[in-house]
């Protein structure tokens, strides 16, 4: 099924190491200045992330955000437990909180106006509801916290075939991936966080191929 092309590897312990090796790639300096710039430069003290994979994402935001907690839901055991490897190093173990997770059947275990900041990397393409993981995401916001997406997103197929290409993916794997990995336009995005209640307030392509979109809870 196209569904679900990448979901076969996620276990697999090179794919996990792979993940590791190509964070500062997948998340350039560029990515951290976009998203400073979209959601400012205040601490986000609570954070939890939707697909955390090794966990480095959250790690970083304990010294880019001030972050002091977060959670992280994955359903990749082997994800997972990289990711307490990773966040140990930077916070203690009551307040770092990975759970094993499958978005397409369970509801999201956190407490409504929880947190700072819910944010997905590189994710939403892979659930088969995103307006329900939106909405969820939006249900855990306090009041003025904000939901970032970052992942692929469509308009561009050609830019798409030459990124997969530079890491090694031949053409015609990355055009049978393009529908599935890059199956929201922003404006797609957009919309499934005004239907959840956040307000927009801004999205920034990030290369040709991917865009952070937030959206904030008033």
């Amino acid at each position: 099924m196209v569904e679900h092309l990448g979901k076969a590897d996620w276990q697999d312990p090179e794919r996990v190491q792979g993940m590791v090796r190509s964070y500062n790639e997948r998340y350039p300096e560029a990515f951290w200045n976009a998203l400073l710039e979209l959601i400012g430069v205040e601490p986000r003290e609570v954070v939890a992330e939707f697909g955390p994979g090794p966990g480095l994402f959250l790690a970083d935001t304990v010294s880019k955000l001030q972050t002091k907690k977060v959670y992280g839901l994955d359903e990749s055991e082997s994800m997972l437990k990289q990711a307490d490897e990773i966040l140990s190093c930077v916070l203690s173990s009551d307040n770092y909180i990975l759970t094993q997770h499958d978005f397409n059947t369970d509801a999201v275990a956190l407490e409504p106006s929880s947190v700072n900041m819910v944010f997905s990397g590189f994710f939403l393409h892979e659930v088969d509801n995103s307006q329900s993981i939106i909405l969820q995401a939006a249900q855990s916001l306090k009041p003025s916290g904000v939901c970032v997406v970052f992942d692929f997103v469509s308009g561009n197929e050609e830019a798409f075939v030459r990124v997969m290409g530079a890491h090694g993916m031949d053409e015609e794997k990355a055009r049978k991936r393009y529908p599935h990995m890059c199956k929201h336009s922003v404006d797609d995005i957009v919309q499934f966080m005004t239907e959840a209640g956040l307000k927009p307030t801004g999205s920034k392509k990030i290369r040709e191929t991917a865009a952070i979109v937030v959206g904030l809870k008033n």
